[in-house]
């Protein structure tokens, strides 16, 4: 089962052995903590993250693109897209936060 926004997709392939998924433990960025736990519509939430060694995956960013402009967390939607800018950096395998 794959999840994306449209719903739980049945993914099907034709061998075992390219079925297999991988988690590898550099590249599985670690939530620590949201605050407020409960997120309301407009309210500001604070997000604390470690990217561990994601961003190096990311290659085709413009020099003004950012990596992430918002966090989804069930159903919400947290917009971090006026609050975090090019300039604003996150460091790998450190605790980042961010507010949106």
């Amino acid at each position: 089962m794959a999840d994306d926004e449209l719903g739980q997709e049945i993914l099907t392939c034709g061998s075992e052995s390219l079925c297999k998924v991988r988690y590898t433990r550099s590249y599985s960025p670690v939530l620590y903590y949201v605050q407020p736990p409960i997120v309301y519509m407009n309210s500001f939430t604070e997000v604390w993250y470690d990217p561990k060694s994601t961003p190096n995956l990311i290659s085709d960013l413009e020099t003004d693109e950012t990596q992430f402009i918002n966090v989804k967390i069930g159903p919400a939607l947290l917009d971090f897209e006026f609050n975090v800018d090019y300039d604003d950096g996150s460091s790998q395998w450190y605790r980042n936060r961010v507010r949106g």
